[in-house]
């Protein structure tokens, strides 16, 4: 019998007796007289049976089994992988490699894995790197971490993003880290929470900013690290920006909380210490004075005005009729008789030379009477002065009454007459104010009326008596 057969039977005349060896072995040698002399086929090999060598598995298929009547697909699709002449088994593609076929014959039927993906041995397909990873080449076998400072919040990336000013990244972020309250970053590529830097006096950082925010009027930061800035205290304004102290509301005014400019006591209030807190702490202004927005002190009311009441922010006028002569007074004073006082009078006006006033309060100097015939009324006069014996006015409105000239007289008071009465024969007024006329003496004569002195009788005349 020829290789790949065998016969037990003797006597045989031809070949029809050798009976082939089964699927799956095979016999070298000729002449074969059992079934035990086919061999099995080794595992990467086949036969169909009455072969006298087993096949080598095609090239993309494989056998693991002994005694094999064929071979199998390279792949069953769950490995990638590669099958040369003779396989036992599979040989996984390599790392960096996949392949998703099942009939590859070599290595270099894998495909290489692309950039941002990674492909261990075996690979059917290549697998993108997760978030926080990368690769940047192509055949990668593992993903690298994003390096601190860096971070890639999407899969299958070549590369990975620089962390902006403001935040930090540790290795393998997915995502930029904000820097914490009360610290900032300028720079780029932070890598931890410590490389943020902490916020300046006069100064607030948010979460994750990239410069410091200066505090705004009405607010201050006297530390730094602050996530926000402090309000100023009732009492106390800041009106500038970025500032670590707030200042005392000065005398005068008074600071609510946050206050970024002082605020004036109202009018008819003051303050004379510093750092009120509201209006309601400003004094009132005291009786006799008035106080303007901010005041820090009372004003007292000036002569002509008068503040009544606590709390005025404008002093009162003396109505016309009466004065005050004095600062900061309550009241006014009634205008005294022979005077008269206009609207806001600091001191009582006489009535005019030739006029008086009897009666008190006049507002006005068309007020004050006219001085009678016979009488006169000096400056702020309260009555008419009826003229003395030995003068006369001869008009009204008279400041002072006028002496009778020499050779006249008067003896009245008081007399309404415009002249003095002139001496009669025989009699003589040789000063002025005369209030009689004297008689001439014996031996003299006045032959004339208003004579101011007697005539000596000339030779050979006589006066026997006086008055001649």
């Amino acid at each position: 019998c020829s290789p790949g057969t065998y016969s037990a039977t003797s006597g045989a005349s031809d070949a029809s007796v050798c009976l082939p060896c089964r699927a799956g072995t095979y016999n070298a040698l000729e002449g074969r007289t059992a079934l035990s002399a086919c061999r099995a086929c080794n595992p990467g090999s086949y036969s169909a049976g009455g072969v006298a060598e087993c096949s080598f598995c095609e090239p993309g298929t494989q056998q693991a089994s002994a005694s094999a009547s064929g071979c199998n697909p390279c792949s069953d699709g769950s490995h990638g992988s590669y099958c040369p002449e003779g396989s036992r088994f599979p040989v996984l593609c390599p790392g960096g490699t996949y392949s998703s076929a099942a009939a590859n014959v070599q290595a270099s039927d894998c495909t290489d894995c692309p950039q941002g993906s990674y492909c261990p041995p075996g690979s059917t397909n290549s697998t993108p790197c997760q978030e926080g990873t990368f690769s940047s080449t192509t055949r990668s076998i593992s993903c690298s971490l994003c390096a601190a400072g860096t971070y890639q919040p999407a899969s299958g990336q070549s590369g990975c993003i620089a962390c902006g000013p403001g935040y930090y990244c540790p290795s393998g972020g997915t995502a930029a880290v904000p820097c914490p309250a009360g610290t900032f970053s300028s720079t780029p590529g932070l890598q931890s929470a410590s490389d943020c830097s902490p916020c300046p006096k006069g100064s607030a950082c948010e979460m994750g900013v990239s410069a410091p925010s200066p505090c705004r009027k009405g607010e201050f930061a006297n530390v730094t690290g602050l996530p926000v800035c402090f309000e100023c205290a009732p009492g106390t304004f800041q009106d500038g920006a970025g500032e670590s102290a707030c200042k005392s509301c000065a005398a005068g005014a008074y600071c609510v909380r946050a206050a970024f400019a002082e605020l004036p006591c109202p009018a008819g209030t003051y303050a004379t210490a510093p750092g009120l807190r509201s209006a309601a702490e400003c004094n009132a202004c005291d009786a006799g004075s008035w106080c303007p927005p901010g005041a820090t002190a009372p004003t007292p009311c000036a002569p002509g005005t008068f503040a009544s009441a606590q709390g005025v922010s404008a002093c009162t006028a003396c109505t016309a009729g009466s004065f005050q002569d004095a600062s900061g007074q309550t009241s006014c004073k009634a205008c005294s008789p022979g005077s008269y006082c206009p609207q806001a009078a600091s001191g009582e006006l006489p009535c005019p030379e030739g006029t008086y006033s009897n009666t008190p309060s006049l507002s006005g100097v068309v007020q004050c009477t006219a001085c009678p015939f016979g009488s006169f009324c000096p400056a702020g006069a309260t009555v008419a002065t009826p003229c003395a014996p030995g003068t006369y006015i001869n008009n009204t409105s008279a400041a002072v009454c006028t002496k009778c000239a020499a050779g006249t007289f008067e003896g009245h008071t008081g007399n309404p007459t415009d002249s003095c009465t002139y001496c009669t024969y025989g009699k003589y007024a040789s000063s002025i104010g005369a209030i009689a006329c004297t008689d001439c003496a014996a031996g003299f004569y006045a032959a004339s009326t208003g004579a101011v002195a007697c005539a000596a009788c000339p030779p050979g005349q006589f006066a026997p008596k006086a008055g001649a």
